[in-house]
């Protein structure tokens, strides 16, 4: 795993990155030893797609010498870490994106990585008093990083229930694991968990809400690109994004030969994760690419929330939908 980068001035290091990457783009698309920057890998679902296209060979049936995928630990650190890979391809946090463009850095977003918030879940110690989201009030609670996913997922949530963001204690923690420390040792009342990590923890921890349950459709994550890089090799990306789809639709087509698969991608028994497998399919946690404005708009929404924009970003504007075959692609 990538340890998070170190916080810097957002506007200069963009601008450095953006310029940088774009001159050392390779000419040939050619990649050889390749890796793609996605936000948790590892630890959400929404990797697995990225998982099984590496170990059943699918980059190399489509041409793609990739042979590793970096994980972020979610929001600006995630994007950073795409920028500065030698493919500026990524799987990132949409509101880190937005925060990105709106300090002037040029980003393309190529596809739709989610559009529900799928197992992004808040959970407490076995033994908390707390019952549902209504409890959080007065309470100290967790989410990974500044402006990422599951910062608007938590202000979102919050409005749904009628609890104003300051009626709450919310702290940043660097990443799901140093939440689940944190409230390990007490110091926080709840953290953002996924599923796997609370039936890994043997009942030490139990599930308090599913963000997905009170929010609707939410494109919380996309996958995006330099448009220098758009420009130079437009055939990679959509062979990139063609074939996460054709692994999206291996799982779903194949359940019972998926599962050691995420077995191995978030280290659980196959019985684990044949009991996690279908809720992750039945949620349609992971979009094939195709963009849902609904989506989308809550998205907005989110960033708007967490102070990230007006409310009034039109994310059409930066969605290039052409490395998308036609039958993923819609008006927005």
């Amino acid at each position: 795993m990538m340890k998070a980068a170190s916080r810097a001035s957002r506007l200069p290091w963009f601008a450095f990155a953006v310029t940088a990457f774009a001159a050392l783009a390779p000419a040939s698309s050619a990649f050889a030893g390749y890796q793609i920057t996605v936000t948790q890998y590892g630890r959400l679902a929404t990797g697995l797609p990225w998982f099984v296209a590496l170990k059943r060979g699918l980059f190399k049936q489509a041409g793609l010498d990739i042979d590793e995928i970096v994980s972020g630990d979610g929001g600006g650190t995630t994007l950073r870490n795409t920028l500065a890979s030698k493919t500026p391809i990524g799987e990132v946090a949409t509101s880190a994106v937005v925060a990105a463009i709106e300090s002037g850095v040029r980003i393309k977003i190529i596809y739709a990585a989610t559009n529900d918030l799928g197992d992004m879940i808040w959970g407490v110690p076995a033994n908390s008093p707390l019952n549902s989201a209504r409890d959080l009030v007065g309470k100290a609670i967790g989410y990974t990083n500044p402006k990422s996913a599951s910062e608007a997922a938590l202000r979102l949530v919050l409005e749904a229930q009628g609890i104003p963001f300051n009626k709450v204690k919310a702290i940043s923690t660097g990443g799901i694991g140093g939440g689940v420390t944190m409230m390990s040792k007490g110091a926080l009342d709840s953290t953002v968990i996924p599923g796997v990590t609370l039936t890994k923890s043997k009942g030490a921890f139990k599930a308090l809400f599913r963000a997905g349950d009170i929010v609707p459709a939410d494109t919380w994550a996309v996958g995006v690109t330099t448009p220098e890089f758009a420009a130079a090799h437009p055939e990679v990306l959509s062979k990139v994004i063609a074939t996460r789809r054709a692994a999206i639709e291996w799982i779903e087509a194949n359940p019972i030969a998926a599962a050691p698969y995420l077995a191995e991608y978030l280290g659980v028994s196959i019985d684990i994760a044949q009991q996690l497998l279908p809720q992750y399919i039945g949620w349609k946690y992971v979009s094939k690419g195709a963009f849902d404005k609904r989506g989308l708009d809550m998205a907005v929404h989110g960033l708007s929330l967490m102070g990230v924009s007006n409310g009034a970003v039109d994310l059409s504007k930066f969605v290039d939908q052409s490395f998308l075959p036609k039958e993923l692609q819609s008006p927005l």
